[in-house]
C-alpha cells in the first residue's frame, strides 16, 4: 500500500507541475496572443492612413488633371490669337506694300506737273 500511495503522490505532484506548466503557457500565449492583437489593430489603423491617403492624392490627381485640361485650353486659345495675329500681320504687310506702291504710282504723277513761279 506504501507503493501505491507514494506512486499516487508521485503521479498528483507530476499532475500539479503539468497543471502549473500548462497554467505558464497559457499566461505566455495569453501575452503573445495580446500582442498580436495590438499588431493587427496597428496595422488596421496604418491601413486606415494609407487609404486616407490614397484618397488624397486621387483628389489630387483629379485636380491637377482638371488644372492641365484649363492649361491646355488656354494654350489653344493663345495658339489661335496668334495665328490670327500672324494673318493680320501678313495682311497689314501686304497693304503697306500695296500702299507703298500706289505711293510710287502717286510720286510719279506729280512729278508730271510743272509748277511755275510767280
Amino acid at each position: 500500500m506504501r507503493t501505491l500511495a507514494a506512486r499516487s503522490a508521485e503521479a498528483a505532484k507530476q499532475t500539479t507541475g503539468l497543471i502549473e506548466g500548462s497554467i505558464t503557457k497559457v499566461r505566455e500565449g495569453t501575452k503573445i496572443a495580446n500582442a498580436t492583437a495590438e499588431a493587427l489593430n496597428e496595422i488596421v489603423a496604418g491601413i486606415e492612413k494609407v487609404t486616407d491617403l490614397t484618397g488624397n492624392i486621387a483628389l489630387a490627381t483629379n485636380e491637377q488633371a482638371t488644372g492641365i485640361a484649363q492649361i491646355n485650353q488656354g494654350i489653344g486659345q493663345v495658339a489661335q490669337v496668334v495665328s490670327q495675329n500672324s494673318a493680320t500681320a501678313e495682311e497689314s504687310a501686304a497693304a503697306s506694300e500695296e500702299l507703298s506702291g500706289q505711293a510710287e504710282l502717286l510720286k510719279q504723277s506729280i512729278g508730271l506737273f510743272e509748277l511755275r513761279n510767280q
